[in-house]
């Protein structure tokens, strides 16, 4: 989870952000409160993120962006470029999408993510079971049709672990 990666130390990668950002905002001229007001921040999370004393939140890299002229809020956000990184979810993550709020776009596209490693969790251990369990896995898969609707049943990620669990039938 991304928001896990900000309890740790800071990294070479954290400060390597915190000096494009503090570059960036010496080149813009602008007052700190001003860029602090444009990214809902206070004065002084900017400056923790301007020293890399803390990594730029990604539910705020795209306004902080924005405000200082940076094209990909990724150069200034670790944590943003997490988020966007995973496959699937770029668009949602780096143009406001149909809320035109960067934040909730921001939680949809970490949301995504989750359930994209869910997906492939349960496809790592449907494979498991079916090759070392197969009783099991037909106990599994018998459970799931009879306690999943069958419109989800029928199609999409539950019809698929089906048919793996039921394989060797």
């Amino acid at each position: 989870m991304a928001s896990i990666a900000f309890m740790s130390k800071s990294s070479a990668t954290e400060q390597r952000h915190a000096r494009i950002l503090a570059a960036a905002i010496t080149n813009s001229g602008q007052k700190k409160k001003a860029i602090a007001e444009a990214a809902r921040a206070s004065a002084a999370e900017l400056y923790q993120w301007e020293t890399g004393r803390r990594p730029v939140p990604p539910e705020r890299a795209a306004a902080l962006a924005r405000a200082l002229g940076i094209e990909n809020p990724a150069d200034i956000s670790p944590g943003y470029a997490e988020i966007t990184s995973t496959h699937g979810t770029l668009a949602v993550a780096t143009r406001p999408g149909p809320s035109g709020n960067t934040q909730m776009d921001l939680a949809i596209a970490n949301l995504q993510n989750e359930v994209h490693a869910m997906a492939l969790a349960l496809g790592a251990i449907t494979a498991v079971m079916v090759a070392h369990r197969p009783t099991e896995a037909r106990d599994v898969a018998a459970a799931l049709r009879r306690n999943v609707p069958a419109k989800y049943r029928e199609v999409g990620l539950i019809h698929e672990l089906v048919q793996v669990l039921e394989k060797n039938r």
